[in-house]
């Protein structure tokens, strides 16, 4: 894959200035290219047009991501053809019956992957979503709960 590009011709390192700009290493960069591009199936009833409209669909949601370095660069790959993955699966439940229950488990797992892939971007770039547990409570007749922040009042001194 080079870096020009006609027309008629697969995407390129061009169609991926995210990509570009976080991997330093340029064996990497057409590695990665390679992968998301190879991870797209394809569909033999599909041009060759609309085949590499899919691509760069994915090399857009890609760049959506925004990858800083090697690794986000690695996990966006990986979120796509995982994405792509779980929507050939929920298609299938959809149109081969026979294959339905199958398609739906598999489909569960790739979008469970795909959360615990958002997730561990997240976590990598500092972004901490705040969860609460709250265990067994019980409130006695007569008395209050409050769930919340509770902060004392300003004294007004």
């Amino acid at each position: 894959m080079s870096d020009e590009k006609d027309s008629n011709s697969l995407p390129t390192l061009s169609d991926a200035p995210h990509l570009v700009s976080a991997v330093k290493d340029n064996t990497l960069r057409h590695y990665l290219l390679k992968q998301l591009v190879e991870a797209m199936w394809k569909i033999e009833d599909r041009s060759e047009r609309e085949q590499d409209d899919h691509i760069r669909a994915a090399l857009a949601a890609l760049n959506a991501l925004k990858p800083q370095d090697e690794t986000e660069g690695m996990i966006g790959v990986q979120m796509i053809a995982t994405h792509h993955a779980a929507l050939d699966c929920l298609q299938r439940a959809i149109f081969e019956p026979d294959g339905r229950d199958r398609s739906l488990t598999h489909a569960s797992k790739f979008l469970r992957i795909y959360v615990e892939q958002l997730n561990a971007l997240d976590r990598r770039r500092g972004i901490v979503r705040q969860q609460v547990s709250v265990g067994t409570v019980n409130v006695e007749p007569g008395a209050q709960a409050i769930v919340g922040n509770v902060a004392a009042p300003r004294s007004s001194s």
